[in-house]
């Protein structure tokens, strides 16, 4: 493998391993962030709701108290008169102020006055917990517990359930317009938490939901829920919303409606869409930093290094002496360059100094190959070959040296088996006289092509001595 595809791997590895670890981040904290975020502003909503129909409740509390301490009402509850009743009691009192129910009750419970209307008809209805019989077993809303407190401060409000459905209601106790006793009845006021007050808390809030009553059989789960959730259950709506679920009390801590509120999940919609860009943008960028990457690496890195990589080549792979190749930079790469160039003269000399000192032996060396190829020659050996020599052609041994061809099959053999053979004092034909010669053939065991270098010494004025 090339070192432009390593690096070329490399970098992609290491922007995929980048990749992700960001793509684990985005999935782990930063979309689960957004999500929470949404869930906290969904319960933020809800919560507004709620404080949304509390107000209503306060609202009307303030009317009822504006009613009850008032001395014309303290007076009334003792002497009922028609001037009071056509002066306040009016259908006009009930639309004006968007209540369904007013009732003024004596000290004993019993009602002085009372009456409940449907607003869009202005018809007299019942409502089934301000029956006499009703109001005189003592709902809970009329059990009062004043003791020692101020009675401008005495008050039950909140939500009671009725036949005709869920009220927003509350009772004070009825005294003089200086906010003192004794209590002389009590005063009643209510409306129907039914859709158009829906709406209008809806146009408040800014906020989609719907209210429905709790059964037992078809809300229990879901109470359940709410109750073990702390107050708020969330969760996906089949549409793709994110749907919150919360109770409204009664006046007796019971559940007395379950809020369902639904909210686009644009908070994490966007978050999503945020990681998408970012994955998206990080996608490009990686694509132009690779490619950037590596252009800029072959320019500067792989290029020179690769010519560097081929001029080392063809100095180790040929005798010849090539040209100069030096990188004029202040990096490793000039440093290498200049290194090369260094280690190529100390070869050339040190190959010119090896020849020499072969050159000035007095004997005959000739390199050759398995085949008998002549690889190289010394001085002494061409000039015993009496012309026959030519360089650079690939002779064979035998037809340079004619004289040692009597030895061929040995010499072949010596150098295919790696051992070095020594043939002493034999007898070679050379013109009139014979010769007498030591061969010796040593194989080349650190080289790779199977060669070996035979000494041919002239011995014979030693035998003649």
């Amino acid at each position: 493998m090339s070192l432009k595809i390593k690096t070329g791997t490399i970098l992609a590895a290491l922007l995929l391993l980048f990749g992700v670890i960001e793509y684990g981040i985005q999935q782990v904290i930063i979309i689960p962030g957004y999500e929470r975020l949404e869930h906290r502003e969904a319960v933020k909503n809800t919560k507004r709701v709620l404080q949304a129909v509390q107000r209503e409740v306060h609202h009307l509390n303030l009317l009822c108290f504006d009613w009850a301490a008032w001395d014309d009402t303290y007076r009334f509850v003792t002497t009922p008169s028609e001037e009071y009743i056509r002066a306040n009691l009016g259908v006009s009192t009930f639309t004006g102020n968007t209540i369904n129910l007013i009732y003024i009750l004596g000290p004993d419970r019993t009602p002085v006055w009372g009456r409940a209307y449907d607003l869009d008809t202005e018809s007299r209805i019942s409502v089934d917990v301000f029956h006499p019989d009703r109001l005189l077993s003592g709902p809970g809303f009329l059990d009062f517990d004043a003791g020692e407190k101020d009675l401008s401060k005495v008050f039950i409000s909140g939500l009671i359930n009725t036949d005709k459905g869920l009220m927003l209601m509350a009772s004070r106790p009825i005294i003089t317009s200086e906010f003192k006793g004794p209590v002389n009845g009590t005063l009643v006021m209510a409306k129907f938490f039914d859709s158009q007050l829906v709406d209008v808390i809806r146009s408040q809030t800014e906020v989609d939901f719907s209210v429905a009553f709790p059964t037992p059989s078809g809300s229990g789960e879901l109470l359940d829920k709410i109750k073990i959730s702390g107050g708020l259950y969330i969760d996906d709506d089949p549409g793709g919303a994110l749907a919150v679920h919360t109770v409204i009390p009664d006046i007796h801590g019971n559940p007395a409606a379950i809020v369902h509120a639904r909210y686009a999940r644009d908070i994490s919609r966007q978050g999503r869409q945020a990681a998408d860009v970012a994955l998206v943008s990080f996608i490009v960028s990686a694509f132009i930093i690779l490619t950037a990457g590596l252009l800029l690496i072959q320019i500067f890195v792989l290029s020179p290094l690769a010519r560097l990589n081929r001029h080392a080549l063809d100095i180790a792979g040929s005798d010849q002496a090539f040209g100069t190749l030096l990188f004029h930079r202040n990096d490793e790469i000039g440093e290498l360059s200049a290194s090369v160039e260094r280690m190529k003269n100390n070869l050339i000399k040190l190959k010119d100094d090896i020849q020499a000192i072969i050159d000035s032996m007095p004997f005959n060396l000739v390199c050759i190959d398995a085949s008998g190829k002549i690889v190289r020659i010394n001085t002494t050996a061409i000039q015993a070959s009496a012309g026959r020599w030519k360089e650079n052609t690939g002779q064979l041994l035998w037809e340079v040296m004619p004289e040692l061809a009597p030895f061929e099959d040995r010499i072949i053999e010596t150098v295919g088996t790696g051992r070095v053979d020594r043939l002493i004092r034999r007898i070679i034909k050379t013109g009139k006289s014979p010769l007498y010669v030591d061969i010796t053939v040593y194989p080349l065991c650190y080289s790779d092509r199977n060669e070996a270098v035979l000494m041919v010494q002239d011995v014979t004025a030693t035998v003649m001595m």
